[in-house]
């Protein structure tokens, strides 16, 4: 069931699911995500991907892969929801609908900012959207590069936020320094480090108007792997293709 909100979106996943798991960037390997539900045998679960997804560079063929996906996702009582990435068309992310224009069940939703996503009791608020580090390289190529991809701020919801799904993070989440390839794109990209310190302030907003009541951030971007705790909030940093499956507990299945 889907409904518009205030100018936000409410997703109401079936009750049959039971697990809530969530990707790191695939980076266009889409099929990979078939592989993580036949290697860990999941059914009855949904898979929150964290931006990057790699879409729209090839969307005919992108959605193709995820047609021939859902047809998986259908048998096994799964679902998918894309948050887009810096890496991502957003004209792609504006799956909304339960159910295809043909009648058949949508199981792979990429969904717009600001969805929430009502499953396991849970309301999971998606934000996506982040800074490309290397734009200018991907201007001169005309290489999938989004001029809207960073993230847009949207004030607080009414709606009770349980977790938080974005791309990129706040600036006090790990990492709160810069590697060195960012400094070097910087040095042709005179506004590339403003701008990326613009990002991670949306996300600093974000976090302030939902701190009192989640218990858990996941995101994506960074290409690394860390958790860390920040006033009794989980915030999870998820690696290129790494899987990990939220527990109701302070422990996480890291698969």
């Amino acid at each position: 069931m889907y409904m518009v909100l205030n100018n936000y979106q409410m997703i109401n996943l079936p009750d049959t699911i039971k697990r809530i798991g969530f990707l790191g960037d695939e980076h266009g390997n889409l099929k990979h995500i078939r592989y993580i539900i036949n290697s860990y045998h999941l059914t009855d679960t949904v898979l929150f991907l964290c931006g990057d997804v790699g879409l729209g560079f090839q969307p005919k063929w992108e959605r193709s892969i995820i047609d021939y996906i859902n047809k998986k996702l259908v048998i096994t009582n799964c679902y998918v929801i894309g948050v887009r990435g810096n890496h991502d068309d957003p004209n792609q992310f504006q799956d909304t609908e339960l159910v295809k224009a043909n009648g058949n069940p949508r199981n792979w939703l990429n969904v717009p900012d600001y969805t929430v996503v009502n499953v396991c009791s849970k309301n999971i608020l998606c934000v996506g959207g982040a800074t490309s580090i290397d734009r200018k390289y991907r201007l001169a190529n005309g290489w999938g590069y989004w001029e809207n991809e960073s993230p847009i701020y949207k004030p607080k919801l009414e709606e009770y936020i349980d977790i938080i799904v974005t791309h990129s993070a706040p600036s006090f989440c790990f990492p709160q320094i810069k590697s060195d390839i960012v400094y070097e794109y910087a040095k042709y990209d005179e506004t590339l480090l403003d701008d990326i310190s613009k990002e991670r302030i949306v996300f600093n907003k974000i976090y302030e108007d939902y701190k009192d009541t989640i218990t858990d951030w996941f995101y994506g971007h960074y290409h690394q792997s860390h958790l860390e705790q920040i006033n009794g909030i989980n915030f999870r940093l998820l690696n290129i293709e790494e899987f990990c499956e939220y527990r109701t507990t302070d422990n996480y299945n890291i698969l």
